[in-house]
Order: structure tokens, then C-alpha cells, then sequence
């Protein structure tokens, strides 16, 4: 014979039970999923301002070369350095902005591309 009418509301009672836990499942696992987005998110966003303002650090120093170079051929014309102090701030600034003599001053300085040791382009003595 059939069911009876309690055990068909007892059924769909389980049935409601059943699928409201269900919905609570589904909904903690898209409230962690969103917390995870919004985590990964944050993190890709520190990311990107970091590596922009790794990049304007290094523009603002292959900017400011030329000056400082200018600077360093003046103190040593004017002996108020040697060539090795010059040559060495020279390549501590390279050093710190990631400069290539080779890319600063390009294929019209040759002399400045000859060696590994480049003084970036104070010459030689």
C-alpha cells in the first residue's frame, strides 16, 4: 500500500531539511570562494603598485644620469676628484638604478661599450 500522510510530510520535511543544508553548503562555499577573490586580489593590486613604483624608481634614475654624470666631469676637471672616485659613483649609480653604459649612451658612444669594465663614458686616462 501507499504511504501514509505523515510519513509524506516527514519525507518532505527531510526533503527541505536536506536541501536548506544544501543551500548553507553552497553559500559558505561561494562566501570562501569570494574571500579568497577578494585575498588574491588585494595581493595582485600590492603586486602591481610595488612594480610600479619599481619602475619609476629606475625611470627617475636613467633620468637623472645625464645630470649626475655632468656633475662627476665637472668635479674631476676641476681635480676635486680622481678618476677612480668618479668612475666608481658612476658605476654605484648604474649599479643602484640597474643602468647598462650600453643602453644609456647608446651606439654613438662607442668608447663607452669597448669593455665590460665600462666607466659610463667618463673616457679613460
Amino acid at each position: 500500500m501507499g504511504q501514509s500522510a505523515a510519513d509524506i510530510i516527514l519525507g518532505l520535511a527531510q526533503l527541505d531539511v536536506s536541501r536548506g543544508a544544501t543551500n548553507v553548503a553552497n553559500r559558505r562555499l561561494d562566501i570562501e570562494q569570494d574571500e579568497k577573490r577578494k585575498i588574491q586580489e588585494r595581493s595582485d593590486a600590492q603586486i602591481k603598485k610595488a612594480e610600479d613604483k619599481e619602475i619609476a624608481r629606475l625611470a627617475s634614475g636613467a633620468a637623472g644620469f645625464g645630470n649626475l654624470r655632468s656633475g662627476i666631469e665637472a668635479e674631476l676637471k676641476q681635480g676635486l676628484i680622481t678618476y677612480d672616485d668618479a668612475r666608481s659613483q658612476l658605476r654605484d649609480y648604474g649599479a643602484r638604478f640597474e643602468l647598462d653604459p650600453e643602453e644609456s649612451f647608446g651606439a654613438e658612444d662607442a668608447d663607452l661599450t669597448a669593455s665590460e669594465d665600462s666607466d659610463f663614458g667618463l673616457g679613460g686616462e
